[in-house]
């Protein structure tokens, strides 16, 4: 295999905000950089902030302009030609559909990888109406069928998606995690400018939790939990903070003013460096309806500290092997989550051994390396 490869890839974002998609998407690229001809990031929503500095400058970006959604492919078909793309990585499935058919309308070679990020099952049942629901069922055996490879970040969607596509289709299924720890990872920080961190009272509980404020991630739901502990005297020096961006924002400030919490929860915009705040806390706590692979869990397990997550369709099981590094509570379940909340407080006991045996497995360097194969073994 030739230490380089000679080819043009894209990856499909849906805007170019902080989230797990995004940030998965920037460390490939940023670490297949010097290995591939030209790679190149294309994005539908939003004006570029946050994520768009981050990149290499060497990556090209290319801007989805908006457009009626049943024309969508046109500007596919469009970058296809421009840019003689041979692999494309999407993790939408409607962006799927418009690449298959700007495909099939150019005829072009691109060949396509579906990354899926959740449980895409689950995430079709959301959809409003039953019809819809088998319609984009019958529509994913059909685009899968048009995929080079279909990648998972889960051993356990892997497997369960196996079961129940067809053995053609099963076997384009690639088991591949997320590329989560770098080096920011392994830095040490000792100053934290934050009211909760900087005036740290005797016996006071740091929490964190980490993500895009959407509301499968929880968030409302963990903010009602304080409310209610909030007049509790076992509970009085409990601090959370929320670090995230997106479209529950204005809703979650609100909330936290109406339920009188500004002493105890604090919500906090997308920091770079937010590994520090991870690192200064005594919590991690994912309150996540369902997950694919939380990436910002996997941080918290190379930061050694104590972890509460709901056991929810699939992720947090399978990185906290089956609860060995981590509590793993019933998802939507209010008491146990505060019953989880004060038992780890009393009694933090993180393995830092196993978390930071666990970690190896999400390296940036590994993973990459194993993309990189795969982009090879596709592209040739």
């Amino acid at each position: 295999m030739k230490d380089n490869l000679d080819k043009n890839i894209a990856f499909v974002l849906p805007e170019l905000a902080i989230g797990g998609v995004e940030i998965n998407s920037l460390n490939l690229a940023n670490s297949l950089i010097n290995k591939i001809k030209k790679i190149h990031v294309l994005w539908e929503r939003s004006q570029p902030h946050g994520l768009f500095s981050l990149f290499d400058p060497r990556v090209e970006f290319y801007k989805i302009h908006n457009t009626r959604m049943s024309l969508l492919f046109l500007q596919y078909r469009k970058f296809f030609l421009k840019e003689s793309i041979d692999v494309i990585i999407t993790s939408s499935f409607t962006v799927l559909i418009h690449l298959i058919l700007a495909k099939i309308l150019t005829r072009h070679h691109v060949k396509i990888i579906f990354k899926i990020e959740t449980n895409l099952l689950k995430a079709l049942k959301d959809l409003p109406t039953t019809h819809d629901y088998w319609l984009y069922k019958l529509l994913s055996k059909y685009c899968f069928a048009r995929c080079e490879s279909i990648l998972c970040s889960s051993k356990i969607i892997a497997n369960e998606l196996s079961i129940k596509l067809p053995a053609k289709l099963s076997s384009k299924i690639v088991h591949l995690y997320n590329p989560v720890i770098g080096p920011n990872d392994l830095m040490k920080y000792t100053d934290v400018s934050h009211k909760f961190f900087e005036q740290k009272q005797e016996g006071q509980i740091n929490l964190i939790s980490i993500g895009r404020l959407i509301s499968s991630k929880g968030f409302i739901e963990l903010i009602d939990i304080f409310a209610e502990l909030k007049n509790n005297p076992l509970f009085s020096n409990f601090k959370l903070v929320i670090i995230g961006e997106g479209e529950l924002l204005p809703e979650l400030q609100a909330k936290v003013l109406e339920k009188k919490l500004s002493d105890h929860v604090d919500i906090m915009k997308f920091q770079q460096d937010f590994i520090k705040y991870i690192q200064h806390s005594d919590i991690f706590i994912c309150n996540s309806l369902y997950e694919g692979l939380n990436n910002n869990i996997i941080h918290a397990l190379a930061q050694g500290i104590s972890i509460i997550s709901t056991d929810c369709d699939f992720g947090p099981r399978e990185i906290l092997l089956n609860g060995k590094l981590g509590c793993l509570v019933t998802t939507g379940n209010k008491k146990e989550m505060v019953e989880a909340i004060w038992k780890i407080s009393q009694e933090p006991n993180p393995n830092k051994s196993l978390h930071q045996q666990r970690v190896k497995d999400f390296s940036i360097v590994k993973i990459s390396d194993a993309f990189y194969k795969l982009l090879s073994n596709i592209a040739s």
